[in-house]
């Protein structure tokens, strides 16, 4: 077993810890560095948020667990650096193939992005951030990453988000009254 220290591959605070398993199986540990947590109290919340959004999933979905949902194997929140453990994400940010997908894979890549966004909301979830830098494509299957930021259906609907990625009742600028969140809002 190894491990090796990278920060996230996009704007996103948390280290990842990865570790090889002499199987070949890759594990992510991610997790809020002391120094991170000092200085931005909020990751410890994002971070538990990710831990109980994991949990749900893995009670909701058992064994038919879809290759579109990261898969949480355990998380300490109670230690000095916190962390969240989780089987390696799959392929790559979807970003890098800006411009480079055929039409049929395009098609491909939308259908299992909506496949993930209708299996998170079968089990009461909404994904709060689905972004070029939390959707990762693998040629044929898409993973929808970072449930730091999901919640709930029908918990308060909170600000999250800046454009272009954030729905209109999202923007800065528009004062909107809090309001239930739908499964409506998982799709902006």
């Amino acid at each position: 077993m190894s491990w090796e220290v990278e920060a996230e591959p996009w704007q996103n605070p948390f280290e990842r810890r990865v570790t090889h398993l002499a199987s070949g199986t890759k594990l992510v540990q991610r997790r809020v560095p002391r120094a991170e947590g000092r200085d931005r109290e909020y990751l410890y919340d994002l971070l538990e948020n990710e831990a109980r959004i994991g949990a749900r999933l893995l009670t909701r979905l058992r064994r038919a667990y879809p290759p579109e949902l990261p898969r949480l194997i355990g998380y300490s929140l109670d230690e000095e650096e916190p962390f969240v453990l989780l089987y390696d994400y799959r392929g790559e940010p979807v970003s890098r193939h800006f411009g480079a997908l055929l039409i049929s894979e395009q098609r491909t890549l939308q259908a299992s992005l909506f496949r993930a966004i209708r299996i998170l909301s079968a089990c009461d979830v909404v994904h709060r951030r689905v972004e070029p830098a939390t959707v990762r494509w693998d040629g044929t299957t898409v993973q929808l990453t970072d449930l730091s930021h999901a919640t709930l259906i029908g918990t308060r609907r909170l600000r999250i988000g800046e454009a272009p990625y954030a729905s209109p009742p999202s923007a800065p600028a528009r004062a909107w009254p809090p309001r239930p969140t739908t499964s409506g809002a998982r799709a902006w």
